[in-house]
C-alpha cells in the first residue's frame, strides 16, 4: 500500500508543480497588510443620477491586499458601493475615503464634484457584426462626458432576422441583415438626441456547419427518434445542473446527451495497465450513447464556441450530419424545459471553487450560487491526498509545491492509518488501511477546522481521495460537504493559479461525539448480515474483473484473492485498482445519468434497492457512493473495509477455481470451505453425544427428587444442546456462501 500510495502521490506531484509553474502564489500574500494606497476614478465629476467608480491603483508593498472599505462625506450629495461605485444625488462637493480592510490606518481620499451634465458625443462598441444563426452578441454604448446621465434605447429594423433586448444583447435569428439604432435618452446642450447604428449580418453557417434553427431544436427535444441526437457539447458541470459559460440557468435540455469540447483538449493521462488513449475514452462516450456516424445532430452550446469544436472532432471520425446551435437564448429566456441532477451541487465545478477560495483568501464577495452553496456557514477548504505536506519523494503529497488557495492539507493516513488487524498473517501482508475509529474521525475532522455546521469544499488531484473524505464527513454528521469536480484537471484548463506554501488549520469542536449518519458506513459485520438476511441490500464489488475473478488481488500488501458470494460486479474501471474509468469522463467529471443508470441496469443493480458499494478498501467505492448521492440515491452505503478487511477476517469466499474458502487465522493459510465444514460436523456430533450422557445422569440425579424435577432437568440439557447445534449450523451456513 506504501509502495503503491508513494508512486500515486509522486506522480500527482508531478502534475501540480507542472501546473503551479508560472502561476503559483505565496500563501501569505493575501493576508499582508498594507502600508500605501494610492486611488483612481472614472471621472472626478459625476452627473446627478450618474455614476462614476473609484478603485485602488496600487498598494505598498506590491503584493499587500487590495481588499477596502468605501465612505461617503456626504450621502445626500453622492452615495458610494462596496464596490466603489459613486452615484450622484445632488449638485455639490463631496469627499470619497477609501479604507484599507488589511490595516484601518491606512487610508485615502479623493474629492469629486457633484453637478447636472450633458451628453456630448456617442459610441458604440462595433459598427458592425457577423453572427451566425442563434449567436449573440452584446452592443455597449458609451456615452462622454464621463459620469454623465444619460440610458439608451437600442432597436431593431428586423426582428426576424435580429431581435436586441434593453442592455444590448443581439441575438442572431435566421439568416438576414438587420441594423441596431442606439439612441439616448437625454438630450445634448444643442437640444437633440444622440444615435449611432450597428450592422448586423447574419449567416446560417458556423465553421462550415449548418446552424439548426429553433424549430429543429425543439423538434429534436420532443421526438422520440433514435436516428436524431441533440447533444450538448458544454460542460458536465453545466449539463448536470450548473449555470455557467453564457447559462443564466443550469442544467441541459430534454431529450440531450453530453459530449464536452472540454475532453477533446484538457489534459489527459491513463496508467500503463489502463492503457486507455483520449479518443479511446471519448469513444466508449459516444458508444454509451449510441451515437454512430449515420443519424443526425443538433449539437448546442451557449457560448457560440464548443458546438463548432465538437462538430468538427465528430467530423473528423466519420460523422457527416452535423449541425450546431447557440441555445444561450432558449435556455436564458426560459422557454425551454431544462433536466438537473437533484444534488448536483455535490460536486463543484472549478470557477465556483474559485470564487469561494477567493472569498476564504481575499473576503472576495460570493457570487449568487457560491452563496447557495455556503448558505452562510464557516468555510473550509481540505486538500485530499495520501502523504504529508512536503514534497519528500517518500511520504510528501506535493501540497507544499502547490494546491488550491485557502487549502488545509489532510494526509489520507490521518483517516486511515495503517495498523495491524490480522497478526497471524504473513510480515509481507499485515498492514492494512482500515478506516480509524469514529472517535479519532470527530478528533480529526475538529483538527482541521471542522464543524458539524461548516461548509466543506473537498479538493485535490485524487477523486478518490477526496470523495473517501466526503463521505466519512457526511457519516459523522456534516451536512454541507462538497467535492471539486474535474479534480484539477478543470482549475487547471481556466489558468487557475495555485498557492505554495503550508496553510495550518484552526482546531476546533467537531459538535459532537458519535456519527450522525450512521448508516453511510457499513462494517463489516453489518455487510455481512444485512447480505445474508436483508432481501433490499446489494452488496456491489467495484474491484476489476481480475479482481472479481479471484486472479489479482489488486493490491502488492494483500494476497487473498477471490469474490464475496452473493455480491453484483459493477467494475469502477479496468487494468489496476484505482481505474475510474467507467465513472468518468475524460476530463473526469461524473459520466451522466443516463449512462450511470444504464450500466447499473446491464449488470444487475436494482436501483430501487439499497446499494452499497465497496471495493479493496473503500476508495474506489468511495466515488460511486457519492456519485449515487449526486444523482439522487438515499438508499446508498460504502462498505468501507471492503474485500481486504472481510478476506483478512476469515469471512468466506469464491476463489478463482470456484470453490468457497476462506483465510484460517490458526493455520495462517486459505482452507477449502467444505473441509471445515465436515470437521465442525464430527466435532458437533462428539459434543451432542457428551451432552445426551449428561442429560442422563442430570436425570438419574434427579430421579430421588421426584419425576417432575427429572423431566426439567433432562429438558433444560436437550435445550441447551439444540442451541448448541443450532450455533454450528449458523457458522456452517455463513462458510457455505
Amino acid at each position: 500500500m506504501k509502495k503503491m500510495k508513494r508512486l500515486v502521490a509522486a506522480m500527482i506531484a508531478l502534475i501540480v508543480v507542472a501546473t503551479a509553474a508560472g502561476y503559483s502564489v505565496p500563501a501569505e500574500a493575501a493576508a499582508k497588510a498594507p502600508k500605501k494606497i494610492t486611488l483612481t476614478t472614472t471621472a472626478k465629476t459625476v452627473d446627478i443620477k450618474g455614476k462614476v467608480t473609484v478603485s485602488v491603483k496600487s498598494v505598498k508593498p506590491s503584493d499587500a491586499s487590495k481588499s477596502v472599505k468605501f465612505k461617503s462625506s456626504n450621502k445626500k450629495i453622492a452615495t458610494v458601493s462596496s464596490k466603489g461605485v459613486v452615484t450622484g444625488k445632488k449638485a455639490g462637493k463631496v469627499t470619497i475615503t477609501v479604507t484599507s480592510k488589511k490595516n484601518k490606518k491606512v487610508k485615502k481620499s479623493i474629492k469629486l464634484t457633484v453637478k447636472q451634465l450633458k451628453p456630448a458625443s456617442l459610441r458604440l462598441s462595433a459598427s458592425e457584426l457577423a453572427l451566425n444563426a442563434g449567436g449573440q452578441e452584446t452592443v455597449t454604448a458609451k456615452v462622454k462626458p464621463a459620469g454623465v446621465y444619460c440610458p439608451v434605447s437600442y432597436q431593431s429594423s428586423d426582428t426576424s432576422v435580429a431581435t436586441v433586448d434593453a442592455k444590448g444583447k443581439v441575438t442572431a435569428k435566421k439568416e438576414g441583415t438587420a441594423v441596431i439604432t442606439v439612441k439616448t435618452k437625454e438630450k445634448t446642450a444643442k437640444k437633440k438626441y444622440l444615435s449611432k447604428t450597428c450592422k448586423v449580418t447574419v449567416t446560417n453557417k458556423q465553421n462550415g456547419f449548418p446552424s439548426a434553427t429553433d424549430e429543429q431544436v425543439n423538434s429534436y427535444i420532443g421526438d422520440s427518434d433514435a436516428n436524431t441526437v441533440l447533444v450538448d457539447a458544454r460542460l458536465a458541470d453545466v449539463y448536470q445542473g450548473w449555470a455557467l459559460e453564457g447559462a443564466q440557468r443550469g442544467g441541459h435540455l430534454k431529450n440531450s446527451v453530453n459530449i464536452s469540447a472540454q475532453w477533446i483538449d484538457c489534459s489527459w493521462w491513463s496508467n500503463k495497465k489502463e492503457n486507455k488513449t483520449r479518443d479511446e475514452v471519448i469513444r466508449q462516450e459516444l458508444d454509451a450513447n449510441a451515437m454512430t456516424a449515420g443519424k443526425q445532430y443538433i449539437i448546442y452550446d451557449t457560448n457560440g464556441q464548443d458546438a463548432v469544436k465538437v462538430a468538427e472532432y465528430l467530423n473528423e471520425k466519420g460523422y457527416k450530419n452535423l449541425s450546431v446551435y447557440n441555445a444561450a437564448n432558449m435556455i436564458n429566456s426560459g422557454s425551454a424545459e431544462l433536466v438537473s441532477y437533484k444534488n448536483y451541487d455535490l460536486y463543484v465545478p472549478a470557477e465556483i471553487v474559485k470564487n469561494i477560495s477567493d472569498h476564504v483568501v481575499n473576503g472576495t464577495a460570493l457570487v449568487s450560487q457560491a452563496e447557495a452553496v455556503v448558505k452562510g456557514a464557516p468555510v473550509t477548504l481540505l486538500d485530499v491526498s495520501w502523504g504529508d505536506e512536503t514534497n519528500d519523494p517518500n511520504n510528501g503529497s506535493g501540497y507544499v509545491d502547490g494546491h488550491i488557495p485557502g487549502a488545509v492539507h489532510v494526509n489520507t493516513n490521518e483517516f486511515e492509518t495503517p495498523k495491524v488487524y490480522v497478526p497471524e498473517k504473513d510480515e509481507a501482508y499485515r498492514e492494512e488501511w482500515r478506516l480509524n475509529s469514529d472517535e479519532e474521525l470527530i478528533k480529526l475532522a475538529g483538527d482541521k477546522g471542522v464543524t458539524k455546521d461548516s461548509c466543506v469544499i473537498i479538493v485535490g488531484s485524487d477523486s478518490l481521495a477526496t470523495t473517501r473524505m466526503a463521505v466519512i464527513l457526511r457519516y459523522l454528521g456534516c451536512e454541507n460537504v462538497h467535492v471539486m469536480s474535474e479534480r484539477l484537471v478543470g482549475w487547471n484548463a481556466k489558468g487557475y493559479a495555485l498557492e505554495t506554501g503550508i496553510n495550518k488549520p484552526v482546531k476546533v469542536d467537531f459538535g459532537v461525539t458519535q456519527p450522525q449518519n450512521p448508516d453511510l458506513i457499513d462494517t463489516i459485520e453489518e455487510a455481512k448480515e444485512k447480505l445474508a438476511k436483508d432481501t433490499d441490500y446489494q452488496l456491489i464489488d467495484t474491484r476489476t474483473i481480475e479482481e472479481w475473478n479471484g486472479t489479482s488481488s489488486g493490491y502488492s500488501y494483500h494476497d487473498l484473492m477471490g469474490r464475496i458470494p452473493g455480491t453484483i460486479h459493477s467494475p469502477s474501471g479496468t487494468g489496476y485498482s484505482s481505474s475510474m474509468l467507467y465513472y468518468e469522463n475524460p476530463d473526469r467529471s461524473m459520466r451522466s445519468k443516463e449512462i450511470l443508470e444504464a450500466m447499473w441496469k446491464a449488470q444487475g443493480i436494482d436501483t430501487s434497492k439499497h446499494m452499497s458499494f465497496f471495493c479493496g478498501s473503500g476508495w474506489r467505492a468511495a466515488e460511486e457512493v457519492w456519485d449515487a448521492l449526486v444523482l439522487g440515491y438515499e438508499k446508498v452505503s460504502l462498505y468501507s473495509d471492503g474485500w481486504i478487511g472481510w478476506s483478512n477476517e476469515g469471512h468466506p469466499y469464491v476463489d478463482k477455481d470456484g470453490r468457497t474458502v476462506f483465510y484460517d487465522k490458526t493455520q495462517n493459510k486459505v482452507v477449502e470451505a467444505a473441509a471445515v465444514s465436515q470437521n465442525m460436523e464430527d466435532q458437533a456430533d462428539t459434543e451432542k453425544a457428551l451432552l445426551d450422557g449428561q442429560a442422563v445422569k442430570a436425570a438419574e440425579e434427579a430421579a430421588t427428587q421426584g419425576q417432575d424435577a427429572a423431566l426439567e432437568a433432562a429438558d433444560g440439557a436437550e435445550a441447551d444442546d439444540a442451541s448448541e447445534d443450532t450455533g454450528d449450523m449458523r457458522e456452517n451456513t455463513d462458510l457455505a456462501e
